[in-house]
């Protein structure tokens, strides 16, 4: 039986950043998962509260996040704002940040949830990266693939593909930065997944 690993993890305290220019560093460098608890068919006191309990998971995940404010248009005109989160893979194996994701969006009852991920690929002798963004629904389902220009500028396509085409983002965002480090060995691979089985043994 696996020996789960308890790490207690610093963060920092929470900064203003800039939300495109801090979002897309991330983006070039690490998954990177897109998600809101916000839902149209609600009222604001709800989805206050949706976000707050998604807030919860996010701090819980101990993972590098930025919470971002967005404004898009509701079918009836109005203008919708909502709190969303880019959520930074610094600390797990890719499937289980994958499977992380699908978690928070079958407990949400969202509909999707959308995630960047950078590949390196070798190609004549030269080491390439591309950004792969896949939107997994509830289920695990993989609803759609895309691929994203590099290096990776255009933060608010993410959202738009997640939450719908007039989704804007505030120029300002709030960032909690972690000391958990990206696994770089078979045996840091391990330990990540070690941790997060300790953290969330719910999820297989």
């Amino acid at each position: 039986m696996a020996t789960h690993v308890r790490q207690t993890v610093g963060r920092q305290p929470a900064a203003v950043c800039d939300t495109q220019k801090t979002i897309a560093e991330y983006v070039n460098k690490l998954p990177c998962m897109f998600i809101s608890a916000f839902r149209s068919d609600l009222s604001d006191e709800e989805n206050a509260e949706r976000s707050k309990k998604l807030e919860k998971k996010v701090i819980k995940s101990d993972l590098t996040y930025v919470k971002c404010i967005g404004h898009r248009i509701a079918p009836d005109g109005s203008e919708m704002t909502e709190t969303s989160f880019c959520v930074v893979n610094n600390g797990y194996n890719n499937g289980d940040f994958i499977k992380l994701g699908i978690d928070w969006c079958e407990d949400l009852e969202n509909k999707a949830v959308m995630l960047a991920i950078p590949i390196r690929e070798r190609v004549n002798q030269r080491r390439l990266l591309k950004i792969e963004g896949r939107v997994y629904n509830s289920e695990g389902g993989l609803k759609e693939e895309l691929e994203f220009g590099v290096p990776f500028e255009d933060i608010e396509q993410c959202f738009v593909k997640a939450y719908g085409k007039t989704f804007e983002l505030e120029e300002k965002a709030e960032i909690v930065v972690t000391d958990l480090t990206p696994p770089g060995t078979v045996n840091g691979h391990m330990l990540a997944h070690y941790r997060f089985e300790g953290k969330y043994p719910w999820i297989k």
